[in-house]
């Protein structure tokens, strides 16, 4: 039995885009569509294959800003800590971007994207370990 619930209660964290290429607006969350709750163990944002360094939200902006250096945005930038439990079927924003005037295009959106990565290390209730990239 306790078999059959850890295998049936396991969280499973994925990300879903969003975007508006008619509007400048895009956005990431994070989104576990397992059956149980995912405890956050760690989160790092890496850019370049290089860790950011920083603390809560701070990594993501610095993140941002070398991406983006050239445009204007208004960011929502959203962070899980370490000992947080994200609820089955919960989603959380980790960043949205709303350019004011231009935006990349898709081509250069695609790259910038592809040079940001997100890994977030999580545990089962019942202390299985698992781990999601953005590009995994």
């Amino acid at each position: 039995m306790r078999r059959h619930n850890k295998i049936s209660f396991r969280p499973h964290l994925t990300t879903w885009y969003h975007q508006g290429k008619s509007s400048g607006h895009y956005q990431l969350d994070l989104i576990n569509n397992g059956l149980g709750p995912a405890v956050i163990s760690s989160y790092k944002i890496l850019l370049d294959n290089q860790f950011v360094s920083g603390n809560g939200l701070e990594p993501m902006e610095k993140a941002l800003k070398i991406l983006f250096e050239s445009y204007k945005y208004k960011p929502v930038l959203g962070y899980v800590a370490p000992g947080y439990s994200v609820a089955p079927k919960e989603r959380c924003t980790l960043v949205g971007i709303q350019f004011e005037e231009k935006w990349p295009s898709e081509e250069i959106m695609e790259h910038l994207v592809k040079r940001l990565d997100i890994q977030v290390k999580y545990k089962s209730f019942y202390g299985e370990v698992f781990s999601m990239g953005l590009h995994d």
